[in-house]
């Protein structure tokens, strides 16, 4: 006899051709047992799936997938001595494959039980600190880092302290918001404060490579390119 039970989305289910082969009924019959079961369409719904297989023909056939629940339901209907050692053995299998499925590693030996300890216990541990850093903001000293990588940027782009763009404080001031808003936009944060500790060194690489765009960018080539020509 084929297994009885088997799972399906984790759960232990068995099938409306297994029970018929089971129970030697036909197919059919099993099928129309399950429409006509005197059950609520929730109980139904959840209980008996519909589905299909592929018949001798090579075609699509229904079938239901049948929850232990389900089995119970329907298997109440099938009396007799036979039945009766039917439903004890389905009932059998659904209890060792409900086992099977809360201890995976119950039939391995005790060195591969314990790999799989050790390997599910480290993916909890990962798991927790990638939650812990998905929802945590950098601290204190973390924040001084990226203030001080964003200085160094700007006293670059701005050509160093000797520059007309240096020495023209509105220009170095506007130089300074821009980097910032457009830190914000990429890490759609109101403050780099609020930096998470999963995008920290990304946050790093961004203030080190940041270079203003547009108006800004012109501003600081004029002022210093203008300043060079008058002297």
């Amino acid at each position: 006899m084929n297994q009885l039970v088997f799972t399906q989305n984790g759960q232990p289910v068995t099938d409306s051709l297994k029970v018929a082969e089971t129970f030697g009924k036909e197919h059919a019959r099993v099928m129309r047992d399950i429409r006509e079961l005197e059950c609520s369409e929730e109980f139904r719904v959840g209980n008996f799936a519909e589905s299909t297989y592929i018949n001798a023909q090579g075609r699509d056939t229904p079938k239901y997938i049948i929850t232990e629940q389900g089995f119970a339901f329907l298997a109440m209907g099938y009396t007799g001595k036979e039945a009766a050692r039917f439903k004890e053995l389905y009932i059998s299998e659904f209890n060792k494959m409900r086992d099977s499925l809360n201890r995976p590693y119950a039939n391995l030996t005790p060195e591969l039980q314990a790999i799989f300890l050790l390997d599910q216990r480290t993916q909890e541990i990962i798991n927790r600190v990638e939650h812990i850093e998905n929802n945590t903001t950098i601290d204190y000293g973390q924040q001084r880092e990226l203030n001080s990588l964003a200085k160094q940027r700007v006293f670059k782009v701005i050509g160093g302290n000797k520059s007309p763009a240096y020495a023209d404080g509105s220009l170095r001031s506007k130089v300074y918001k821009g980097i910032w808003k457009d830190y914000q936009d990429y890490f759609n944060v109101n403050s780099y404060c609020n930096t998470l500790v999963a995008d920290y060194n990304r946050a790093k690489q961004y203030l080190t490579i940041w270079t203003p765009q547009g108006k800004l960018l012109r501003g600081i080539e004029q002022t210093n390119n203008q300043m060079c020509i008058e002297d």
